[in-house]
C-alpha cells in the first residue's frame, strides 16, 4: 500500500470515527433539552391521579437545567434539593440526588465527547482534505 492510500484510509477512518462520536452525542444533547421535553410533554393527556403535563414540565425543567448547566455536579445539584413538590416534600430522595451527579457526570462527558470531536471534524478535515 502506498503512503497516500494509508493516508487516504487513516483520514476515512478517523473522519467517521468522528462524525459518528460527534452526531451520537449530539443526539443524546438534544433528548435532554428544554426544547425537546415541552415537545414530549404537549403530548401527554392530563391524568386526574397526578401532575398535568404542565405540571410535570414545571417540575422537570429545573432538572434539564441541572444536566445542561456547566457548573460542577455537587454544585449544580443545589438546585435540585430545594425542588419541593405542591404538599411541600422534596421532590427528590438522597439517593436520586446521588443518582443524579452521576448522570450529570455523565452528560458532561458526552457535552465534552460532542465539542472535542466537533473540533476533530472541523480541523482535521479541512487540513487533509487538500492532501488528498
Amino acid at each position: 500500500m502506498s503512503r497516500c492510500n494509508g493516508r487516504f484510509l487513516h483520514f476515512h477512518f478517523f473522519t467517521i470515527l468522528a462524525t459518528l462520536c460527534f452526531l451520537s452525542s449530539l443526539a443524546v444533547l438534544l433528548i435532554i433539552s428544554p426544547a425537546f421535553l415541552r415537545q414530549q410533554y404537549a403530548r401527554l393527556s392530563a391524568d386526574a391521579d397526578t401532575f398535568s403535563p404542565r405540571e410535570r414540565l414545571e417540575l422537570a425543567l429545573p432538572a434539564v437545567a441541572y444536566l445542561d448547566s456547566f457548573q460542577s455536579p455537587e454544585t449544580a445539584v443545589a438546585t435540585l434539593q430545594t425542588q419541593m413538590l405542591p404538599d411541600g416534600t422534596p421532590l427528590y430522595t438522597t439517593s436520586e440526588l446521588d443518582h443524579l451527579l452521576d448522570v450529570k457526570q455523565l452528560t458532561d462527558l458526552i457535552r465534552l465527547a460532542n465539542l472535542v470531536s466537533l473540533l476533530f471534524l472541523l480541523t482535521w478535515t479541512s487540513q487533509n482534505q487538500k492532501g488528498i
